[in-house]
């Protein structure tokens, strides 16, 4: 930014930390991320005007590479759902815009869980949310209101019930872990989606699901049993300390 000024270029910059959105409204031409690349044992030796920056954005774990192997696994797990769901090679209708809109909100909501995380417990976000989402809901279903009978009102009440603990389950889930680590593990709910398809509905995936479906449990599995190494390792760090 100083260079950009001191040679009067018309450049305007704009900070934040990672996976954290900027303020709106914004329409960027370049992004960078500085990601943290520093072997924690390394931290210690490092000038004192560089330990001053947050550890966050320093620390890359064992040997500085734990962030960027989780955005790679992140990555990999969205190419899965790509994989599955296979824009351009079949038809795209309403269906398909209004799931795009819908997956472009569920992303907002997990920023802002992960924000709320900090300082919320899982059960303040599940409260205010069904306390918000209940009324909304029930204006816009006003205007296509069918009775249900007693059966679809058992599985309304099935629905709201696991939604609810979801929710509570994912604002607990990023007290607990970096959203890098969580995200990977939810896109497999393709994969489940895929297996109630077929026991509830008698629907069968095709090759390209079933392929998509292998990426997305590769990528989770890989954050997975990277989470629980680096954990190991943490505890028998511990273990050895003096």
């Amino acid at each position: 930014a100083q260079n950009a000024e001191r040679l009067g270029l018309p450049v305007e910059f704009f900070h934040g930390d990672l996976l954290t959105p900027l303020p709106p409204p914004l329409r960027l031409d370049l992004i960078t991320a500085n990601l943290p690349y520093i072997p924690s044992a390394e931290i210690a030796a490092l000038a004192p005007e560089v330990r001053s920056e947050p550890p966050a954005a320093l620390d890359g774990g064992p040997d500085g590479l734990d962030v960027i192997r989780r955005l790679i696994a992140m990555a990999v797990g969205f190419l899965g759902a790509v994989v599955a769901l296979r824009p351009g090679f079949q038809a795209l209708d309403m269906g398909h815009a209004l799931l795009a809109l819908a997956s472009l909100l569920w992303a907002a909501v997990l920023l802002m869980i992960r924000r709320l995380s900090v300082t919320e417990s899982a059960l303040t976000q599940s409260v205010y949310i069904g306390l918000v989402l209940t009324p909304i809901s029930g204006v816009l279903a006003a205007f296509a209101w069918v009775t249900p009978d007693w059966s679809q009102l058992a599985f309304l009440c099935m629905v709201g019930t696991t939604a609810t603990l979801g929710q509570y389950l994912f604002a607990q889930a990023f007290r607990y872990a970096e959203m890098s680590a969580v995200l990977p593990l939810d896109f497999s709910k393709l994969i489940w989606s895929s297996i109630i398809g077929y026991f509830a509905f008698a629907y069968v995936p095709d090759a390209l699901t079933l392929l998509g479906a292998a990426i997305i449990f590769g990528a989770g599995a890989y954050i997975t049993l990277r989470e629980a190494q680096l954990q190991r390792r943490a505890a028998r760090a511990t273990l050895d300390a003096p």
